[in-house]
C-alpha cells in the first residue's frame, strides 16, 4: 500500500505539472494552423469557448499543480484544460476534413473522438466546484453529491462516447460550422 502512493506522489510533482502544462500549450500552439486549415478564427471551435479561456484555464492548473503538488484541483484544472485544448484543435480539423474537403484528410475520425473533449472539460470544472478549496467535499455528508455527480458525469460522458462512436461506424459524420458532431445535438439537444 505504501508503494502505491509512494508511486502516486512521485506522479504528482512540478516536473510532471511541467509536462503536462508544456502539452497544453503544444496543444494552444496548434490551433493557430489548425483554424487556418478550417478558415476560421481562433475563437471559433467549439463555438462557445474562446481560445484564451483554455490558455488560461491551464496556466492556472499548472501554478496549482506545480506549487501544491498534494492539492488534485490543480491536476483537475490542468486535465480540463488539456481536454479544452485537444477540443478545439479537434473541432479545426473536423472542420477542415469534414465541411471543407469531404472526408479526405486522414484520421479524420480520430479528430471526431477527441472533439467532444469538452464534455470532459465540463464535468472537470464541476468537480473543481465541488472540491473548493483543498481537493475534498467541504464536509463528509457532501460525498453523497460527489458520488451522485460523478455517476451522472459517467452516464453523460459514455452517451458522448457512444454518438461519437456510432457516427463513425455508421459513416455518418455531419458536424456543424464549429465543428461540433451533429449527432451529439440530436441526442442531447445542444
Amino acid at each position: 500500500m505504501a508503494d502505491v502512493t509512494d508511486r502516486r506522489l512521485r506522479l504528482a510533482s512540478p516536473a510532471t505539472a511541467l509536462i503536462v502544462g508544456g502539452l497544453v500549450l503544444v496543444l494552444a500552439v496548434l490551433d493557430v494552423p489548425l483554424a487556418r486549415l478550417a478558415h476560421q478564427s481562433l475563437n471559433a471551435s467549439g463555438g462557445s469557448t474562446p481560445f484564451w479561456f483554455s490558455v488560461a484555464l491551464g496556466v492556472v492548473g499548472f501554478v496549482v499543480a506545480s506549487r501544491s503538488s498534494r492539492n488534485p484541483l490543480g491536476w483537475i484544472l490542468l486535465g480540463a484544460a488539456t481536454f479544452l485544448v485537444l477540443s478545439q484543435d479537434a473541432s479545426f480539423y473536423v472542420v477542415a476534413d469534414y465541411r471543407l474537403r469531404h472526408g479526405g484528410l486522414p484520421l479524420g475520425w480520430v479528430a471526431v473522438l477527441a472533439q467532444p473533449g469538452w464534455a470532459v472539460s465540463i464535468v472537470m470544472s464541476g468537480l473543481v466546484v465541488l472540491l473548493f478549496p483543498d481537493g475534498r467535499p467541504p464536509s463528509p455528508r457532501w460525498r453523497w453529491v460527489l458520488w451522485l455527480y460523478l455517476a451522472a458525469a459517467t452516464l453523460y460522458l459514455v452517451g458522448v462516447l457512444v454518438a461519437s462512436v456510432g457516427a463513425i461506424a455508421g459513416h455518418d459524420i455531419r458536424v456543424d460550422a464549429s465543428g461540433n458532431l451533429l449527432a451529439l445535438s440530436l441526442c442531447f439537444n445542444l
